[in-house]
């Protein structure tokens, strides 16, 4: 699972995938454009994976994908930083089901398709 995103992020980065993320304005904008420059990413059969993926590359790169600041994701679990918890938190995650009592969502368009539970 490791190498599978690793090799994805060595593939936007080699093709300039990078750059064109940052370019994009909106969140919703980067998760289609980054289905686009990585096809294969969609059809991950391993959830965990896709996870490890988009944390990896919002912490490595800086690109905003909506991945909570206290979201932790290893090959194995993932875990939410400020709680302890391990969490099953999908990304994009509109708000903090832990942490935001007044559960404004960050992401407003992604609010209705996550199926976030308060």
């Amino acid at each position: 699972m490791r190498n599978r995103v690793e090799v994805a992020i060595s593939t936007l980065r080699n093709n300039g995938g990078i750059e064109t993320l940052r370019k994009c304005s909106t969140l919703k904008e980067r998760h289609t454009k980054l289905v686009e420059l990585v096809p294969d990413y969609s059809k991950w059969d391993l959830p965990i994976a896709k996870q490890e993926f988009l944390f990896s590359l919002q912490h490595g790169s800086n690109i905003d994908l909506g991945v909570c600041e206290s979201l932790f994701v290893d090959e194995h679990k993932q875990r939410c930083q400020r709680t302890g918890n391990e969490c099953s938190c999908v990304i994009p995650q509109s708000f903090c089901t832990f942490r935001d009592p007044a559960g404004r969502p960050k992401y407003p368009e992604f609010a209705s398709c996550i199926g976030v539970m308060r």
